[in-house]
């Protein structure tokens, strides 16, 4: 579904793109620079810090694993 919504937007921006290079000239590229840098800002603030975190502590930060299970599997092998 999400790929079918992905081919279907890619080629849109495959047809429109050279009648926008004709209208707006350079301006487009301060479009797409403008779109690029605000969705920069948009993903920082989204997605959650991961410097300095072990793998075990990133799957439960994107919901791998719950935190409880984790600690059930490190008490499984300890055993």
């Amino acid at each position: 579904m999400v790929l079918r919504l992905l081919v279907r937007l890619n080629f849109v921006v495959s047809k429109v793109t050279p009648q926008m290079v004709t209208n707006l000239g350079y301006k487009l590229f301060l479009m797409f620079a403008t779109v690029n840098i605000g969705a920069m800002g948009l993903f920082s603030l989204l997605i959650p810090e991961t410097k300095g975190r072990s793998l075990e502590e990133m799957d439960i930060i994107f919901g791998a694993i719950s935190a409880a299970q984790r600690q059930a599997d490190i008490e499984k092998q300890t055993r």
